[in-house]
């Protein structure tokens, strides 16, 4: 990652990681479909987190600085 602030790093994992599990069933049909291995998965979820961290580079993705509720 190209992201040099920890908490928008840590923040841009976890937001990917919520919308791959918000949208598990089409991502596990897609999976199965076209039988992908453990490691294809994770590239996936790793292009998905580089795309988020690009469109923040780029000025397209707005993120909430706020810190976060711990519970």
């Amino acid at each position: 990652m190209m992201i040099k602030d920890y908490q928008q790093a840590e923040d841009l994992t976890e937001e990917t990681f919520v919308k791959a599990y918000v949208h598990i069933d089409a991502f596990q049909e897609t999976a199965d479909i076209l039988n992908w291995s453990e490691s294809k998965v994770k590239s996936t979820l790793f292009r998905a987190l580089h795309g988020l961290e690009r469109q923040l580079l780029k000025g397209d993705y707005e993120y909430d600085s706020k810190p976060r509720q711990t519970q």
